[in-house]
């Protein structure tokens, strides 16, 4: 490609791997332009959190793969047990930082810290880009489930990273407590 922009788009459609002019508006893009705002946000908690988790820094290239799925417009077999897998080393990551905090007994808010705040960031677009999902084809129900495990992620990662700064966590006040 010599040039970066084409200008096929320029009037308000666009392609997926196989089908041709779907309109912007389309669920589908809406669902592949969540999942690349969160990659970005990724981006930068990684550049501010760096090689502290194998995890973390493997998300962007597994959120390509997920966007290439849903793009292709398919989750074939081998998709799924990748998906799968994904699942299970989302959860294994959740349980090693868990193992290390304190039980969770009130409801925690963003801040602490601007790293804290960016993984907060992560957990909520994450969140809505898997309600995205659910707009679309149930053949992308199994993508929809790891990015509910990787919000449940991100949310376990504010935590953790509090924990490894020495900062208190913000928890929730309610009304009359502030």
């Amino acid at each position: 490609m010599s040039k970066i922009y084409t200008k096929r788009g320029d009037q308000g459609q666009s392609d997926l791997f196989y089908s041709r002019n779907i309109n912007k508006s389309s669920p589908v893009f809406d669902a592949l332009g969540n999942i690349d705002e969160l990659n970005s946000f990724i981006g930068l908690l990684v550049s501010d959190y760096g090689t502290a988790s194998p995890f973390v820094l493997e998300l962007p290239h597994v959120l390509f793969d997920l966007g290439a799925m849903i793009a292709m417009e398919e989750v074939n077999e081998q998709d799924q047990q990748y998906i799968n897998q994904l699942i299970t080393d989302c959860e294994q990551s959740i349980d090693e930082m868990t193992h290390q905090l304190e039980p969770l007994k009130v409801f925690i808010v963003p801040g602490g810290s601007r790293l804290v705040s960016l993984a907060h960031v992560c957990r909520s677009i994450t969140r809505r880009a898997e309600r995205s999902l659910w707009d679309l084809d149930e053949k992308y129900s199994l993508i929809g489930q790891f990015l509910n495990r990787l919000s449940d992620y991100f949310f376990t990662l504010s935590r953790f990273i509090c924990h490894i700064e020495g900062k208190p966590e913000y928890r929730w006040l309610k009304r009359e407590e502030r």
